[in-house]
């Protein structure tokens, strides 16, 4: 079983690359903290509600880990190495391999380019606030991501890390 974390600031490709992976999968999810900002079909941004969102889209991911789901992609920036963290303690928790996958880098500017294409989605966002999501972003490995939580728990559920292993569920 796998547990899949995106990354990478908004516009990058996230979302088209979690469907790309999702599909080499007989059994996965794509669970994004956007998908509690629709309302009527329209993506409805509200800052007050990204904290109980956010707690909103870990639940859906422990439930979907609780039902054994086998690949799991947890669709957010994930700028921050502390957004990833409940997700990795609870894949230790439950055995699952842990991969992180960003998208291809891109300029600045092909970034503010992508935004205009966001518009009808109501996503686009300033180039002010790109390069805030670009400062904020915390270089990690998984390895550190697992050191940063309870080694108590790594230990003692000997959760697989190796992202290396061959998945015998991929669509290959």
């Amino acid at each position: 079983m796998r547990l899949i974390l995106m990354r990478g600031v908004s516009g990058s490709g996230k979302s088209t690359l979690a469907r790309e992976i999702a599909s080499q999968y007989r059994d996965s999810a794509v669970y994004s903290t956007d998908d509690f900002f629709m309302v009527e079909g329209k993506y409805k941004f509200d800052p007050r509600m990204l904290s109980r969102n956010h707690f909103k889209n870990f639940k859906r991911v422990q439930k979907a880990m609780e039902d054994f789901v086998h690949c799991i992609i947890v669709d957010n920036t994930n700028l921050q190495k502390w957004e990833m963290l409940a997700y990795v303690e609870e894949a230790i928790t439950r055995g699952y391999q842990i991969e992180i996958k960003e998208p291809e880098p891109v300029s600045i500017e092909e970034l503010v380019k992508r935004q205009e294409l966001r518009k009808d989605e109501n996503k686009n966002l300033s180039r002010e606030v790109i390069e805030r999501q670009l400062e904020r972003y915390q270089p990690t490995t998984i390895e550190e991501l697992i050191s940063a939580c309870d080694l108590a728990i790594a230990q003692q559920c000997g959760g697989p890390y190796d992202t290396q292993t061959t998945d015998p569920e991929r669509n290959t």
